[in-house]
């Protein structure tokens, strides 16, 4: 029976591969894939925008370069002010 791994895990591989800790060969060794499928996730990776729903709308990039918790706090930041001032405009509009 094949194993069938999440896009969370697909991702995860993918992106140990692209840090370059290990080779290829180990690393598919090691989670028990083949090299092919590795090389196939990354095409998917880039190409598909699920990936990137998986990774909350954040480029593969941007996670490779360690940005994910700064990205996503500026983006709760921005959502709170914006509630903020969504709340006030309807005080002045009721008022």
């Amino acid at each position: 029976t094949r194993r069938k791994y999440t896009p969370e895990e697909k991702i995860r591989i993918v992106l140990e591969g692209f840090r370059r800790e290990a080779t290829v060969n180990g690393l598919c060794r090691r989670e028990g894939i083949n090299p092919a499928n590795y090389y196939s996730w990354t095409k998917e990776f880039y190409n598909h925008r699920r990936y990137h729903k998986a990774l909350k709308d954040i480029t593969p990039v941007d996670m490779l370069a360690g940005k994910r918790d700064e990205i996503l706090g500026r983006r709760r930041g921005a959502k709170e002010r914006t509630i903020v001032r969504r709340k006030l405009s309807n005080k002045a509009l009721r008022e």
